[in-house]
Parts: C-alpha cells; sequence; structure tokens
C-alpha cells in the first residue's frame, strides 16, 4: 500500500469487512480495521481538495483524468476511487476527459467524455489528474503533455510519476502526502 487516492476492486474492501465480523466475533474491537476504512473513505475528499485548491473555481475547467481502472492491467472499475473522483469533479462543474487503457466508465455522466487516447484526454485540460498508475502514464513525454495542455498541474494520484521529468519540461508536479 502507498499514499494515492485510495484503494477499491472487490476483494479488499471485502475482505477487511470479513476481518473486521471475524475480530468482532472474537469480542475484539478491530481499531485499525475502522481506521483503515476511514482513511480510505476520507482520502478521496483530501485528494478532490488539493484540487480544488490549486484550480479555483473548479467549476468550467477541462480536466483529464488518466485512468478509470481501480488498478493497473484490468477494466476493473467496481469501488474504484478513479471513477469516484470522476464523478465528484463532475458533480462540482467540472469537465472531464477520461482514458483508460481497457476500463470504460460504469455509467454515463455528465460532462464526462470517454475518449481513446491520452492526447484527446489532455487536450486543452486545465489540470491532468493520474487516477491509476498503468505504465503507459508513467513514460509519457512530459512537452508534449506540456504543449497540449491550457494549464499546467499535474496531480500524480499514485505517486508513480517522476516528478523532476514532470516538473523539467515546465509542469507543475503534486503528489499525494508529498509537500
Amino acid at each position: 500500500m502507498r499514499a494515492g487516492l485510495g484503494y477499491g476492486g472487490s476483494c479488499f474492501p471485502k475482505d477487511i469487512k470479513a476481518l473486521e465480523h471475524a475480530a468482532r466475533s472474537r469480542q475484539v474491537e478491530p481499531h485499525l480495521l475502522k481506521a483503515v476504512q476511514t482513511i480510505n473513505a476520507t482520502q478521496l475528499d483530501v485528494c478532490f481538495q488539493k484540487l480544488n485548491e490549486q484550480l479555483a473555481p473548479l467549476t468550467d475547467k477541462k480536466i483529464a483524468v488518466l485512468g478509470i481502472s481501480f488498478k493497473p492491467n484490468t477494466d476493473d472499475t467496481r469501488f474504484s476511487p478513479a471513477e469516484a473522483l470522476i464523478r465528484r469533479l463532475s458533480e462540482n462543474g467540472c469537465t472531464v476527459a477520461a482514458y483508460d487503457p481497457k476500463a470504460t466508465l460504469s455509467e454515463p455522466l455528465t460532462r464526462v467524455t470517454q475518449v481513446q487516447s491520452v492526447h484527446e484526454a489532455i487536450q486543452g485540460a486545465d489540470g491532468l489528474v493520474i487516477a491509476t498508475d498503468w505504465d503507459e502514464f508513467r513514460t509519457l513525454d512530459w512537452g508534449q503533455v506540456k504543449a497540449a495542455m491550457n494549464g499546467t498541474l499535474v496531480f500524480d494520484g499514485r505517486n508513480c510519476l517522476d516528478r523532476h521529468a514532470v516538473e523539467q519540461s515546465g509542469l507543475r508536479y503534486m503528489g499525494v502526502g508529498r509537500p
């Protein structure tokens, strides 16, 4: 586990609930497991707030979100923090261009378009969010990214990027749990 938007998928949330139930059935209060669930539930709020502080007001901003699945190398979006962030951005007036190599959005969302390439997602974007740590996102040409975007913010929601490479291109890097 590492800092990021939070965990998702179908297994980990279910497993934590099962462990919590097992602990309680043995009269043990699962404080740590409850804390894990609380932190995961609030992590998206923390990340959203960081974006809001950097791009305020969010209304009418175009945000490119790279990654929809809950983890790389899958098309699974069950309990995906990426999809939850996309929904939250949309609800707050952002236009979102979302791209994922395998996954599709589980439902249509207002002001959200799923696009077919990274380039299409970042074109004219005011901000870029790495929401799933796919290998292809780690190796982007940051000079080309900067040229395609209107804004300069790259929010690394998985702490998977080379901060120096991003900043060297003239973009502003922001990670999770980092200054």
